[in-house]
């Protein structure tokens, strides 16, 4: 036994000679150890302390015990037990916060034992630390690795083994680059490294992987272990996984920014994003919209069918408005059955009526609630930035009332803050119906305005210009109709009607027999993007019989900034038929000189905004003659078009522009009229007025002031 060792060592167990015949006789006081501080004692088979030393006093005083006199019971039975069974023993006494090991050493021959105690109090202290570390260590939550200093794994606890699924035989003596997600680089590593070899420890967040490849968030505490010379000997992590604490957080954070009934944005949040929308807006000059909507009815189906059938019908009405949303749009919740839209980036007012309109449709439509089907409409609000409001809070506050307005006028409609808007916007939607009627009658036709050659004085071409004559407006001009029917789609059957037209009249005055002259038609960004535009044209030439060559395609500037592999085919196209191809307005926009190459172009056309201040104004004349001869030199024919003084003609044509156009001339003009304008020649030398020289009868002189306001 490891306390008689112990006892041995420290000369306790020196035999004692019996004392007479008979034995039972203490032995002699000298040779019995009372300077020990152990506790030494010696007590008879049948109970009674026949010797103790001053060290087992403490034992003594817990007895309530002296020399002569009995032990308490179940010592005394613990004494004779071992008598009995001539076999030395060890039992533990526990007195306050000391603790005794106490040896039972029998001498039977002599019918009495000697117990020898050792105060093990520290060491019981020590162990109880050592069994309470290892409890901490396997029940703790967190997991716990150890590693040494090589970074192999020296022992992993439960909390480890749940949270990687790793067992604990499978990670020993391996490294930790076995839980790494792959989410950190070797910087992360290198720096929380260095950050323990200066500090001893580090902490943070940490993504890991465990054994079934699932990535997990842990928050990691590093610490390092060190010996008595301040040597690291070991490390420590302890991590806890950290998943449900940020899915927490996320929900939070979800909630704290969108209705948890729908999903949708909450009005905090909304309010926030139209502010940033509105910041965003006087930046870029753009108008932002508020779309109010609330439900007609719905109280009705709350009282019919109950508030959970309510709770049905809002998420599906905000699953129905979410799918109709681009994606820089914000829809929310504001409250009740109340919902709110923000459209950004607004380039017109009436585009806002488009997502209003199908809204209310998408809405329309019947939804089925504890096998009922049932209708509820909305009525829509419309408030816009910056004519309705400045600030956020204030355009949603007028897009309500326009709402509440649109409920007084019967509901399931819309309507804007702004009475002058609704005016507006309802002319609009006007003027786009009559568009529509206006191409089923057949109401758009061409007037054209002729191109003049600047050497010869003659027409050399003619620019085919689209009027709308509507039965209900008049003569219509480009400006109030074409951004229109771009914007709805119509533009495609203007175009074709324009394209026929301009086919038909070509034929027309071939089999005038007048000379040849060049159509130019103008192509919408819309037609040319259409991958069989070349195909349709090529069509409507074959079958209007217009002369070879005849036709010429004018291009706006911004086809050069269109990295488009269908618009460069369909160009390639173009030229292979024999149709010439112009770049109109040139220079208003960004001109790249090495694209320009790539294009098959025939002509520039330098934009009017060059032309009206010459030659008064030294820029603007550079500006051309830069235009003239960078077109010259690419091999190509330069046009002017608003050419309206006999100076502004006269500036172009000395500096090489080849054609000339402009009221000048002639204003755009019935074709019927144009016919009496081919054969004039006009001269544009010098003369004693302002205008131009007709050397040939048939062609109506025309001053400046005569052409004012005219447009094209």
């Amino acid at each position: 036994m490891a306390i008689l060792h112990r006892v041995r060592e420290s000369g306790y167990a020196e035999p004692v000679k019996a004392m007479g015949s008979g034995g039972g006789c203490p032995p002699s006081p000298a040779r019995f150890p009372d300077e020990n501080p152990n506790p030494v004692m010696r007590i008879l088979g049948e109970g009674t302390l026949l010797r103790a030393n001053r060290g087992s006093w403490l034992i003594l005083s817990q007895w309530k015990a002296s020399e002569g006199r009995p032990v308490p019971p179940d010592w005394a039975e613990a004494v004779r037990l071992s008598i009995e069974s001539r076999a030395s023993c060890e039992r533990e006494l526990q007195i306050g916060s000391t603790t005794y090991r106490l040896l039972i050493v029998p001498v039977a021959d002599l019918g009495y034992a000697d117990i020898f105690g050792l105060d093990v109090t520290g060491r019981k202290r020590v162990e109880r630390k050592l069994r309470l570390d290892a409890q901490v260590f396997e029940n703790a939550a967190e997991g716990i690795m150890i590693v040494d200093q090589d970074m192999r794994i020296l022992d992993v606890n439960l909390s480890f083994q749940r949270i990687t699924g790793y067992g604990r035989q499978e990670v020993l003596g391996r490294g930790p680059e076995i839980l790494r997600s792959g989410s950190h680089d070797d910087v992360f590593y290198k720096q929380m490294w260095g950050e323990i070899k200066k500090t001893g420890r580090w902490q943070g967040e940490i993504w890991d992987r465990r054994k079934n490849g699932e990535l997990y968030p842990k928050w990691l505490s590093i610490s390092a272990v060190k010996d008595g010379d301040g040597q690291v000997t070991d490390y420590v992590g302890i991590f806890s996984d950290i998943s449900t604490m940020k899915r927490t957080q996320e929900q939070i954070e979800y909630l704290s920014h969108n209705d948890s009934l729908t999903g949708l944005s909450n009005r905090p949040h909304f309010l926030d994003r139209l502010e940033l929308g509105i910041e965003d807006a006087r930046r870029t000059k753009d108008r932002v919209a508020v779309l109010f909507i609330d439900l007609d009815g719905f109280k009705q189906v709350n009282d019919t069918y109950g508030h959970r059938a309510g709770d049905k019908y809002l998420r599906e009405a905000a699953d129905r408005i979410r799918s109709m949303i681009r994606q820089s749009d914000t829809v929310a919740r504001i409250g009740g059955d109340e919902f709110a839209l923000i459209l950004p980036h607004l380039a017109e007012v009436q585009n806002s009526t488009v997502a209003a309109r199908k809204l209310q449709a998408r809405m329309a439509e019947p939804i089925f609630i504890e096998e009922q089907e049932i209708y509820v409409s909305c009525s829509i609000g419309i408030a816009i930035f910056p004519e309705d409001a400045a600030d956020a809070e204030s355009l949603v506050q007028r897009a309500s009332s326009a709402m509440k307005k649109a409920k007084e006028l019967g509901k399931n409609c819309y309507r804007f803050y702004s009475p002058e808007m609704n005016t507006r916007v309802e002319e609009v939607l006007s003027l786009k119906a009559k568009i529509r009627r206006g191409i089923d009658l057949d109401e758009f036709l061409l007037h054209y305005q002729p191109q003049i050659d600047s050497k010869t004085g003659r027409v050399a071409g003619v620019e085919a210009l689209v009027r709308w004559n509507s039965a209900e407006l008049g003569m219509v001009y480009p400006d109030r109709f074409i951004g229109l029917a771009e914007e709805t789609g119509m533009i495609d059957a203007i175009g074709e009607i324009v394209l026929r037209q301009a086919c038909v009249q070509g034929r027309i005055w071939s089999e005038q027999g007048l000379p040849d002259i060049r159509i130019a038609v103008n192509l919408s960004a819309v037609q040319l993007r259409r991958s069989d535009f070349a195909t349709v044209l090529e069509t409507t030439i074959s079958k209007h019989g217009m002369p070879p060559g005849g036709l010429e395609i004018e291009l706006t500037e911004s086809v050069m900034l269109v990295d488009d592999e269908v618009v460069m085919n369909q160009l390639h196209r173009l030229k292979e038929m024999g149709v010439d191809l112009a770049i109109d307005d040139f220079g208003t926009q960004y001109s790249s000189l090495a694209y320009l190459r790539l294009l098959p172009i025939d002509r520039l056309k330098i934009d009017r905004s060059f032309v009206k201040d010459l030659p008064t104004k030294g820029g603007n004349l550079a500006i051309a003659a830069a235009i003239v001869a960078m077109g010259h030199s690419l091999g190509l024919e330069v046009i002017a078009e608003g050419v309206e003084t006999m100076g502004q003609g006269r500036s172009l044509a000395s500096r090489g522009c080849d054609f000339l156009q402009g009221n000048l001339f002639s204003k755009p003009v019935p074709p019927e009229t144009l016919r009496g304008l081919i054969d004039a020649r006009v001269s544009l030398q010098p003369a004693s007025r302002d205008e131009p020289v007709i050397e040939e009868p048939g062609f109506s002189v025309r001053s400046r002031a005569q052409f004012q306001g005219d447009g094209i």
